[in-house]
């Protein structure tokens, strides 16, 4: 378990914990030790417009409403919530506002 989250766990400081207890236990994967790689949240721009444009598109907001995106990104993505609640911190709202707003205008045809 150790192992795998500190190869894989997207939250970087469980990373970092996690790749200290595998040094001290020595722990390798595949004969090398293990090492700690760059931050990588695992999410790109496009994860997060793709979501956005659905929350968007779902609750017919032409406005944010942070309160209902937030709620939503919640139900539709969890796991992405939550990394970035953690990795935004006290910026998560600002983070939210700033994501919808700089979505891809929709043109009409």
């Amino acid at each position: 378990m150790i192992t795998k989250l500190a190869l894989f766990d997207k939250v970087y400081q469980v990373k970092q914990e996690a790749f200290k207890a595998a040094k001290v236990l020595k722990l390798q994967k595949n004969g090398k030790a293990i090492t700690l790689g760059k931050k990588n949240i695992g999410y790109k721009l496009e994860d997060f417009t793709k979501i956005f444009l659905q929350i968007q598109s779902d609750k017919n907001m032409e406005c944010l409403n942070l309160n209902l995106c937030k709620e939503h990104l919640k139900k539709l993505n969890p796991e992405m919530n939550d990394v970035m609640k953690y990795e935004k911190k006290d910026k998560f709202d600002s983070w939210v506002t700033t994501t919808f707003n700089c979505l891809p205008k929709i043109k009409n045809t």
